[in-house]
């Protein structure tokens, strides 16, 4: 579900781009604002929109929730999903498991009763879920509460590094073929197609769509930003090549500003989680990068 805080984090975002780009928001400009059909997206994509016309009341902003838009904004392929099932991955995975996960010290520190536990509890399952939720509550507003003072900092390093290896499913890991990013292919495609449109007068100021961080991972795989494409054989290194919170953190997102130049050139760059970021084009100007360029380069990924 969508927090206060997840909210709050979308007007954030939202704000600083109409404070960032107010030519893009200008009065009466046309923003169309899709999303996906889960009810915390159409909520995100709530917040973000009325946080718009607070700043700027004047602007046209067309909402949408519908599934013929996920087949772009979250498509997911069985074959690809099935990445997890691999054999090879299932093996190295399990691997990890048994390096990285320690249970006996919390046990002890929680439990008096070690025959009760050793009979009545799953204690790696009882680890995971125990850390999947003190991670989850940095995410609400309303509680005053965690337990980190529970865990070690290695076991919660550790925790993450297992955490960090949904790479099998969404990154480009060697181990599954590297296939996860064309996952995002139908977005790309999307994205072109609407950008070419923008850019040949189409009346749009901003194609804004809110999606799912399973979405926004291949995405950026896809568009080989900067490490978000890095292809790790030894996964025990993994964290230092590819870490899952700087690709996709809560209100995670990617945004593609387009100018134009003296030359009456159309430019771009590109912003992940705010950030500007280099792509896999030469140029000059970079991270500025001739949209030329961008649809001549990404046209061709997604075609092969």
């Amino acid at each position: 579900d969508l927090t206060q805080k997840g909210a709050e984090q979308h007007r954030g975002i939202a704000e600083r781009m109409v404070k960032n780009y107010p030519e893009v928001f200008a009065n009466g400009a046309k923003i169309d604002a899709k999303s996906s059909t889960s009810v915390r997206v159409v909520l995100s994509m709530g917040a973000f929109c009325q946080q718009l016309k607070a700043m700027n009341p004047s602007l046209n902003i067309t909402n949408e929730a519908s599934k013929r838009v996920m087949n772009y904004i979250n498509f997911e392929d069985e074959k690809l999903k099935n990445n997890l099932e691999h054999e090879e991955w299932k093996r190295r995975f399990d691997e990890m498991h048994q390096k990285l996960l320690h249970p006996e010290r919390m046990m002890n520190a929680l439990f008096s009763d070690s025959a009760y536990v050793q009979k009545n509890i799953d204690r790696v399952a009882f680890v995971r879920k125990f850390y999947e939720l003190n991670s989850s509550l940095q995410g609400m507003d309303s509680l005053n509460v965690n337990f980190n003072d529970v865990w070690t900092k290695e076991e919660l390093f550790e925790n993450w590094r297992l955490q960090n290896m949904w790479y099998g499913a969404y990154g480009s890991c060697p181990v599954t073929g590297a296939t996860s990013p064309q996952m995002a292919k139908n977005l790309l495609k999307n994205i072109l197609s609407e950008a070419k449109a923008a850019v040949e007068g189409g009346g749009i100021s901003a194609s804004l769509r809110f999606g799912h961080d399973t979405g926004l991972l291949p995405l950026a795989g896809l568009l080989q930003l900067d490490n978000c494409s890095a292809k790790v054989e030894d996964l025990e290194s993994l964290h230092k090549h590819w870490t899952d919170f700087k690709i996709i953190p809560m209100g995670g997102n990617l945004q593609i500003i387009f100018y134009k130049n003296k030359e009456n050139k159309v430019l771009l760059k590109v912003l992940l989680n705010e950030n500007e970021v280099r792509l896999p084009l030469k140029s000059d100007l970079a991270p500025y990068y001739e949209w030329s360029e961008f649809e001549k380069y990404y046209g061709n990924v997604v075609s092969k």
